[in-house]
């Protein structure tokens, strides 16, 4: 079954005119899925996935999503392979070169966040302004990968919740730490039932679908797991 099909059948409630509809609480909820990965962000904006509800929203705010509607939501959804989340910890302690670095950045660090590619000469910029990178050369070690680490929780990209959520609950499943979605359930978004329905709902038939590998999964910070400001605004922060 197609799974924006399926998704409608489990979460769909009946409404006063006893068709059946996808409520949403409010905007939150339909971020929440962009955030959690359901959204292609590579091809689609946070705008163009929002506006897209317009249809279906209420004077009060809410949405009532009828089955024409959400199914149209098709072109939206991501559905494509899903790869092990990149742990900044595998990363050998040693001297790397200044391009070395930036390779790293721009190759590994970037694609898991929301930041901007700008955000490359920001690091390394504060590098060398912090004396840590002298005559080309930077030591990555174990405070450096846990500083990586922060930076792509506190600003994980869609897919990046996406990956640690389905390998998290592949680990769950053996007994080993709690997949990261709850975490994002638990973040600033403050989604309603329906929206975590849909996430969890989702993430079990996309777990199934994974091959078993035994990925490290770092737990995703206390801060909230990304902002309407992260995904409105795509920026760097300032400071490292």
């Amino acid at each position: 079954m197609e799974p924006l099909e399926a998704i409608f059948i489990r979460v769909a409630k009946e409404g006063k005119d006893r068709k059946k509809y996808i409520f949403f609480k409010d905007q939150i909820d339909i971020a929440f899925l962009y955030a959690s990965g359901f959204v292609d962000a590579k091809k689609y904006t946070y705008k163009e996935w929002v506006d897209s509800f317009e249809p279906c929203k209420q004077a009060d705010g809410t949405y009532i999503v009828p089955h024409a509607q959400w199914m149209e939501k098709k072109k939206f959804h991501y559905n494509g392979p899903i790869r092990p989340p990149w742990d900044p910890m595998s990363l050998e302690e040693r001297e790397y070169s200044e391009k070395e670095i930036g390779e790293i950045i721009a190759n590994k660090i970037i694609p898991c966040t929301v930041l901007d590619p700008s955000y490359a000469q920001v690091y390394v910029n504060n590098l060398k302004a912090q004396g840590r990178l002298v005559n080309g050369k930077a030591r990555i070690d174990k405070g450096a990968k846990e500083f990586i680490l922060q930076i792509i929780n506190q600003y994980p990209s869609p897919m990046r919740v996406l990956e640690v959520s389905v390998y998290g609950l592949m680990r769950q499943k053996k007994g080993s730490r709690k997949a990261s979605q709850e975490q994002l359930q638990k973040s600033g978004f403050k989604a309603g039932q329906t929206a975590q329905q849909i996430f969890t709902s989702r993430l079990a038939d996309l777990a199934k679908s994974q091959p078993a590998k035994e990925t490290p999964i770092q737990p995703p910070a206390d801060k909230p797991a990304v902002s309407l400001k992260d995904l409105q605004k795509r920026r760097a922060p300032g400071k490292i």
